[in-house]
């Protein structure tokens, strides 16, 4: 405390201090929004997806091929935000809000890294893999009655198999004797191995078209 009448001396012994109380200062991180160019694939049993090296992000250009972009949020004034981005997967689903972003780094006007614990990184979309649609079909005809089952040939009759995938069809009821109504050439639902061996079943939309059989006295 300076007293500016009498040649600014310091009088700051002559106070005494009481309760002195400071302010609380809350810095909280800074929201920004990270989204991923949608991809949306079908599934080829192949790994699928995105896997680039860390490079400059910005707000969305339809010229950048980079597919991470800022949508919201914004940083410090000559700030800059570099990553990488893994998002791959074989298995058919979808791969939302949860993508990997690699060397993930922050820097200020300086060029001097700054820690990414100052920020509040929200993901948004990502990778979708579609299961593969196939149809499969069985056979329709009719026969006169002759003591043997009528064909329960099962073939996939629209789309097709991932490469190095083989089908399984569980029987179906015989279809010997004669009757007014028709049979229907049932499909129960088969089991898709990959080349291992594996289940692969649920990566794929699966349509059934049963045949409709009609046997006859001779």
């Amino acid at each position: 405390i300076i007293d500016t009448l009498n040649q600014d001396r310091d009088v700051t012994f002559n106070y005494a201090f009481q309760n002195n109380t400071f302010g609380n200062v809350v810095i909280t991180k800074r929201p920004i929004t990270l989204s991923v160019i949608p991809l949306r694939l079908e599934y080829n049993g192949m790994v699928q997806g995105y896997n680039t090296p860390k490079s400059t992000i910005s707000p969305r250009n339809p010229a950048d091929l980079n597919p991470v972009y800022l949508t919201n949020g914004t940083l410090p004034s000559g700030f800059r935000l570099e990553t990488g981005l893994n998002l791959q997967a074989t298995e058919a689903g979808e791969y939302l809000n949860n993508f990997q972003l690699v060397d993930l780094a922050f820097f200020d006007a300086t060029n001097q890294p700054i820690d990414d614990r100052n920020f509040e990184i929200t993901k948004s979309l990502g990778l979708i893999i579609q299961r593969r649609p196939i149809t499969i079909a069985s056979l329709s005809g009719s026969k006169a009655e002759d003591g043997l089952t009528f064909p329960k040939t099962k073939q996939i009759s629209q789309g097709q198999l991932v490469e190095g995938h083989t089908i399984v069809y569980p029987d179906t009821p015989d279809m010997i004797l004669a009757r007014p109504e028709p049979y229907i050439n049932e499909i129960y639902p088969p089991i898709i191995y990959d080349a291992l061996g594996r289940d692969v079943t649920s990566n794929y939309q699966i349509t059934y078209q049963p045949g409709e059989v009609v046997i006859f006295k001779k």
